[in-house]
């Protein structure tokens, strides 16, 4: 699969940035229809997308990267039946592990979860160690509230990959809804390491660290959230409420 269709395909990030010189120049650097359509997307010019997938069509109906992109792409426009239409042609054409969670993917969000369970399955059979299938049924679970068979699912992923943020959040924020704060914490403490910049990544720190009865770290981590964003509401009424049980002691 293309090296970087993995990007658009997992996170459909629309960068509306300045105006890019569209036309014959790109039709020489970007031969092929569906290399030029990726180039669109990711530019946020949607309106020459379609056209593009259409030729790629004309050119190769049975890609699977093709199918599956398209099945994205409409997905994103919020048109989940054709979606599913053309995930299932891309499965028939190269049943991958990708494939698989994409479609299970669609289901979760169209609320059907024992068919995204299915496919988050297949994925696995034939990609046992498939982070994204164990966070698909880990989310599934956690819709569903049960809590603790979620974390479990997201413990698989991070065993995987242990430096995957939002899983490392998932877990976190699971963990402190369990009232495992020190797990929580750890958790916690490797997602601020890796994403220093997230005030939520830190405002979730602060308040593992505070349910530990470290008071004094969880209001450095508070303060820190809120430098990163002021408008943190959550982080601004804590910051409150622990400064003044701090006078109190």
């Amino acid at each position: 699969m293309r090296r970087f269709i993995a990007s658009y395909l997992a996170v459909c990030i629309v960068f509306l940035a300045a105006p890019f010189v569209f036309g014959q120049v790109l039709s020489y650097t970007y031969p092929r229809p569906f290399d030029l359509a990726l180039l669109y997307f990711s530019y946020g010019r949607w309106d020459l997308v379609t056209p593009e997938l259409n030729k790629a069509l004309q050119e190769n109906s049975k890609d699977p990267e093709l199918l599956a992109f398209i099945g994205s792409f409409l997905s994103a426009l919020g048109d989940q039946s054709q979606a599913r239409t053309f995930f299932t042609e891309a499965e028939k054409a190269k049943a991958s592990p990708g494939i698989y969670i994409l479609h299970g993917d669609v289901y979760r969000i169209l609320n059907n979860s024992k068919k995204a369970e299915e496919y988050y399955k297949k994925a696995l059979q034939r990609q046992p160690e498939s982070v994204m299938a164990y966070v698909g049924i880990g989310k599934l679970r956690e819709k569903d509230n049960k809590l603790e068979e979620a974390l479990g699912f997201y413990l698989q992923a991070l065993n995987l990959n242990p430096e995957r943020l939002e899983t490392l959040l998932s877990a976190g924020i699971i963990e402190y809804e369990l009232a495992q704060f020190e797990k929580a914490s750890e958790h916690f403490q490797t997602a601020v390491e890796i994403d220093p910049a997230g005030a939520t990544t830190h405002l979730w720190y602060a308040k593992s660290l505070y349910a530990l009865g470290d008071i004094d770290k969880g209001l450095q981590q508070l303060e820190r959230s809120l430098e990163l964003d002021a408008m943190l509401e959550e982080a601004t009424l804590l910051k409150s409420q622990w400064q003044g049980h701090y006078s109190l002691n």
